[in-house]
This record gives structure tokens, sequence and C-alpha cells, in this order.
């Protein structure tokens, strides 16, 4: 096991730091040196895997963490006997971190691209190979139906349902239902779905908590904080529907109306003269929505590949770290 390596001092200054990166940066901007006769590039990944664990955020009597400079003066980490050694690790914990920053890089380019490919297809600016003809503008409660079907006070007390709450959808994803019947159920819990709904958060529109829902749970019964769009046939495509709600043409309209507003939230009245860019045909909006769900795939994918990443770096420094795995063949250290 490789022996245990402390710092021998901690001045401390305010500024930014470059090499502490990551989660350093969100903290508070006072940061404190260190004088390490090992490695540097190894005692940061030591601090960025061991920080939380071993020294513990203060949060007393603040909304920023921070850490106190007599913890960090006692932090002990191992440490390989040999420089060549621990610029090994450092290095490879380094192209993981490469990788990942490569990936953070890349998705953030192909959300601002679907951005950008929202704004022209959603406005008709640009047309998928295949369509022609003028577009209009119609308003929201000509394309779907609003809040089609509700639980009423004398719906069965034992029914069962599957209950999406605001908090439950993020920007399109669903993070999870709860298990509830009637009788014991929030009072909230009042909009029956159906598959292809599009769900539109009316509370806090601006966090956009908005969901094509497609069956991915059973028996879904959603909050009253949702308005329930149910795209009328023939007329409109619910993928359609759901990326506008994403759009600026949506959104700018929210904004107006909750102008002034103390409450941030809208009503369904508000959500049916909502005004969208439609193109002349259903087909058209099929693709449209189809377009822009498989960038949407593609996103998903790399922000997979990301979190794996980051996972197997968190292996790699549970084994390099603490020396059960050795990345170059000890060498025994000389008394000099």
């Amino acid at each position: 096991m490789p022996p245990n390596q402390r710092c021998t001092s901690w001045p401390v200054f305010t500024g930014t730091l470059h090499y502490f990166n990551g989660k350093f940066e969100a903290y508070q901007r006072t940061y404190v040196v260190s004088h390490f006769s090992s490695h540097v590039g190894y005692v940061w990944h030591q601090l960025s895997f061991r920080l939380v664990d071993s020294l513990g955020l203060n949060t007393i009597g603040t909304s920023i963490p921070y850490i106190k400079k007599e913890n960090l003066a006692n932090f002990a980490y191992p440490i390989p006997g040999t420089e060549t050694e621990q610029r090994a690790i450092a290095g490879a914990l380094s192209d993981v971190d490469g990788l990942i920053g490569a990936l953070e890089k890349l998705i953030a380019k192909k959300r601002a691209i679907k951005q950008a490919a929202m704004q022209q297809l959603l406005t008709g600016k640009t047309r998928l190979p295949g369509f022609g003809g003028e577009w209009d503008t119609q308003q929201i409660d000509a394309l779907a139906t609003i809040d089609p079907e509700n639980l009423s006070s004398t719906t069965d007390p034992n029914l069962a349902f599957n209950y999406i709450s605001l908090e439950d959808v993020d920007a399109g994803r669903l993070l999870g239902s709860s298990g509830q019947t009637f009788k014991s159920s929030p009072s909230r819990a009042r909009r029956v779905l159906r598959h292809d709904d599009v769900l539109m958060a009316t509370v806090r529109p601006n966090l956009m908590a908005h969901l094509h829902f497609r069956s991915q749970v059973p028996s879904a019964v959603c909050s009253t904080g949702f308005a329930v769009l149910r795209a009328r046939s023939g007329l409109a495509a619910p993928g359609f529907l759901f990326a506008h709600l994403f759009g600026d043409v949506v959104n700018e309209q929210i904004e107006k109306t909750l102008a002034g507003s103390n409450y941030p939230a809208i009503n369904s009245r508000d959500v049916r003269m909502i005004k969208v860019p439609c193109p002349p045909t259903v087909e058209e909006q099929h693709a449209i929505a189809t377009s822009l769900s498989d960038m949407d795939a593609e996103i998903e994918a790399l922000e997979q590949r990301r979190d794996k990443t980051r996972a197997i770096k968190q292996g790699m420094m549970q084994q390099l770290l603490t020396g059960r795995i050795r990345l170059v063949k000890p060498q025994p250290v000389s008394e000099a």
C-alpha cells in the first residue's frame, strides 16, 4: 500500500485557480494553495476524489458550501513512491477527463444545432424535402382538445393509478411517478392521460416541465399543474405540438401572459389562445416532429455515454488512487 502524504501549508487567496476546476468552480471564489512534494496533477485528482467524503462540506449559516482551512491542513492521502507512477495515474485520469470534456462540448454543440433547427422547422423558414404549400397560424385549441378527461368527485375511492406531478417531469423526461389510489391521492391528481397526450406545464412554465406521454407508465393521471393537449386526429401531430412548447413562438406568448403577474402560472384559457405556425398538412408536422425527435435521441445517447464515462472514471479513481491497481511496476524507494 502506498504511504500517506500531508500538505505542508495552506495559504489562502481569492481569485480563480484554473487547475482547481470542475466542482470547485461552483463554490465561493476563495481558494487555498498547498505545497506538496508530490506531482500536482496526482494531488488534484486525490482532492477531487476525497474532498467531499473525507473533509465534508459546511453549509451551516450559508447557502454556499465551503470547506474549513483547518480541515484541509490535516488532509492526508495515499501516494505511490515514485513521481513516475504519480504522473502515470494523473495522466490516465486526465485522459478520461479529456474525453468527458469532449463529450460535453459535443452535447452542447448538438443542442445548439437542434435549437437552430427548431427555429427554422417550426416556423416554415426551412422546409423538409418533399413538402410545399403555404403555412398558416392556428390556435392550439383548433389543433388539440385541452384537458379532455378529468377525474370527478364521484370517482371510485379505490381507483388505482400512477400519479405524475410537476416534479416528476424535467424538460421532456419523465423522472418518475407514484402509485396512488383516488381516496389518498393529492387533490391535484385529476388529469387522465392517454397515449400520445402532451403535458404542458402551466405552473412555472418557464421551467419547461413538458412531456410527450407515450405510455411510459400504465393507468396514468397527472397533476392539474399541467394542461393536457390531445391532438385532434388528422389535424395535428402530438410530437409537433410538443416541440412547439420548447420553441420561441410559444414561449414568447407565455412570457407576455405572465408579465405583471405575481404568480408564474397560466390557465387553460391562456393555453387555448396560444397560436402556433402550422404547415398545410399533418404529414409535414409528423416529419418535423420525427426530425427533431431524432436529434433528441442523438443527444440522449451522447449524454448516456458521458454519464457512463464518468462512472468509469469514478471506478478508476477508487482503484488507482488507493493503490489497489498499479499502472507501473513499483520501484523500491531509496533511503536517500
